[in-house]
């Protein structure tokens, strides 16, 4: 599958459970307005004028952070992912790069 424009399809990472201090557990997405994902592909990016594309910056094994309200579930063959617009993405929070540079594993999703 190969999103097209600057759509995103990530996965999202599993959300945390929380206790509040009087012992309440709250779901991982109660109180959380961003999810964090994995990129699983990248669009060629916006189109131009001039018939090129303007690239993301973004590359499949990237980490990113997005508002759970622009993510679009779905199920791809057994699997529960996302689209979400590359305009909509706030933050990396880990490159493939850098994680690939590492000896110890890098942050986990």
């Amino acid at each position: 599958m190969e999103p097209l424009n600057d759509f995103v399809i990530v996965r999202k990472c599993e959300a945390r459970e929380e206790t509040t201090p009087s012992g309440i557990v709250l779901p991982g997405t109660a109180s959380k307005q961003f999810a964090e994902a994995f990129v699983v592909a990248v669009g060629p990016g916006r189109p131009l004028m001039n018939g090129g594309h303007e690239k993301l910056g973004l590359e499949a094994g990237d980490v990113v952070l997005a508002p759970l309200q622009a993510m679009i579930d779905y199920d791809w063959l057994g699997e529960r992912l996302s689209v979400v617009q590359g305009s909509s993405i706030v933050a990396v929070t880990s490159r493939k790069k850098e994680r690939d540079k590492n000896v110890t594993p890098g942050p986990t999703c």
